[in-house]
């Protein structure tokens, strides 16, 4: 015959211990990322100009950056298109942004890997 009390403390005990040592790993993770983390440059350099910088004009800002956009977005239905053999009108970009290079080496290997994959 099973005893459920022994039982139910056996449970109990496992699921405590399991927490506990979770709860144990996040606070050490946490302590880890304020010791170790890099310190943010933003605040160790200050940029005085003395000089006045020449004022741009917003509009032709906008239509410059407009015009960009779209040369992009172009590129970017055209790309994706052509990997999905489908007909431009199927496909709508809503939004876009770049990566830039402060992705993590992780992340540049799983790009290249997915680019070059086919060849």
């Amino acid at each position: 015959m099973v005893n459920w009390g022994n039982a139910l403390l056996v449970v109990v005990l496992g699921l405590g211990i399991v927490f506990t040592v979770l709860a144990i790993i996040m606070f050490v993770l946490i302590i880890m990322e304020k010791l170790l983390a890099p310190k943010s440059k933003k605040d160790s350099i200050t940029v005085e100009t003395t000089e006045k910088e020449p004022v741009i004009q917003p509009q032709q800002q906008t239509l410059e950056t407009q015009k960009d956009d779209g040369e992009i977005i172009a590129a970017i239905t055209a790309a994706i298109c052509a990997s999905f053999n489908t007909s431009p009108h199927n496909i709508r970009i809503k939004s876009y942004r770049r990566l830039g290079e402060s992705a993590s080496a992780w992340n540049r290997a799983s790009r290249s890997e997915n680019i070059y994959k086919g060849f």
